[in-house]
């Protein structure tokens, strides 16, 4: 009998030792993601500044249609984008002080507070919508990308995301490369709201309070069946409609 409780000891620490490390390695990277939430000290002094910023309006239910061919294994666009109320655009807001540039990423619907509640259309389920904003230069080459968002892939909690990337590099497999990516920085809002706030490193993008940049920022959202389920230029009254992203200069 002893035996017997030696072996399944054994296989309990062996169980123990292989599955907590990938646990561990797992959420880590999820939490890396995620970005650290804001304390209420430091969300005062967001609103605070943002209230102050400069804020570009987008009208409601102006999606584009887009075709392509698959990438990552799905149809890359949606030629008939879903009508997600929470990846609509509906005002981007942008302001600084010394240490972050804020980014308040406005929608015209609640995002879901859980997987059930989020919407499928002929059962293609939506599983994420991911806000992207990009610095260009005065030759209107990138050199920042900024992302942030909501997750709700199946069988995980849902989350948000937030990270950047700088010092573009080019365009590798298809895809925009950049030399470095960082997760520093703060995120609050999504599930349940109609917004998210983010906070990214000033330092880190090579920027200042009182810089002037020139932007350009779309909402996409992706589905079981679509890499782009719908995409949402930030486009104004002036250029609604444009297929190709318009370009904001904005100081911060």
């Amino acid at each position: 009998m002893k035996k017997k409780h030696k072996r399944k000891i054994v296989a309990v620490v062996v169980v123990i030792s292989i599955v907590v490390p990938g646990l561990i390695f797992f959420f880590s990277q999820v939490s890396r993601e995620n970005g650290t939430p804001f304390t209420s000290l430091e969300l005062e002094q967001a609103n605070r500044v943002l209230g102050n910023g400069t804020s570009l309006n987008d009208l409601e239910s102006d999606w584009i249609g887009l075709h392509g061919t698959e990438t990552h294994g799905k149809i890359a666009n949606n030629p008939n984008p879903y009508p997600v109320d929470f990846g609509d655009y509906k005002r981007l807001t942008l302001a600084a002080d010394s240490q972050y540039l804020y980014v308040k990423t406005e929608v015209y619907g609640a995002f879901p507070s859980s997987f059930s509640e989020v919407p499928s259309f002929s059962g293609d389920k939506i599983q994420s919508v991911i806000m992207k904003l990009i610095i260009v230069n005065d030759d209107n080459e990138m050199q920042a990308l900024m992302i942030g968002g909501v997750n709700y892939h199946a069988g995980l909690f849902p989350s948000l995301i937030r990270y950047f990337f700088v010092h573009y590099i080019g365009i590798i497999d298809g895809e925009e490369a950049f030399q470095d990516q960082y997760f520093e920085g703060l995120i609050t809002g999504g599930f349940g709201c109609d917004y998210i706030i983010q906070a990214f490193p000033l330092e880190k993008l090579g920027l200042q309070h009182g810089d002037t940049i020139r932007i350009q920022a779309f909402l996409e959202a992706g589905s079981d069946k679509y890499h782009h389920a719908l995409i949402d230029n930030l486009n104004d009254e002036l250029t609604q409609g444009q297929k190709e992203q318009p370009i904001y200069t904005v100081t911060i």
